[in-house]
């Protein structure tokens, strides 16, 4: 069972790592998908919730910042960046360069093998 979960766990963080790569060009409409993922990871996760609540804040950030959209956009992935290692963390996954890049694979690559490390 927990290799199914361990796959279902690695497409749910594709899906935000899809979002957070979205927020670079402004604020992101969370769809029923990044709903779903977050709904799922925190049933898998450890019942921290604060990861979840800042990442579903950094993703809707409008983009007001005293110096330019552009920092502002920066921010906004930042943010999303942290809280969605807080998320993996709390799920029992280190955000290490190897699984992300697994991650940015598995987005881009239709038909990609998904999260067997």
């Amino acid at each position: 069972m927990r290799v199914v979960q361990d796959q279902l766990v690695f497409k749910a963080l594709c899906a935000l790592a899809e979002v957070v790569e979205q927020c670079r060009t402004g604020p992101v409409i969370p769809t029923f998908a990044v709903r779903f993922a977050l709904a799922y990871l925190y049933a898998v996760g450890d019942g921290d919730r604060s990861s979840f609540d800042e990442f579903w804040r950094a993703i809707r950030t409008g983009g007001e910042h005293e110096f330019s959209d552009v920092m502002a956009n920066v921010m906004r992935v930042t943010h999303a960046q942290t809280a969605m290692t807080g998320i993996a963390r709390g799920c029992g996954v280190e955000l290490c360069v190897e699984y992300t890049a697994r991650l940015a694979a598995a987005r881009h690559r239709p038909g990609a093998p998904a999260g067997k490390l």
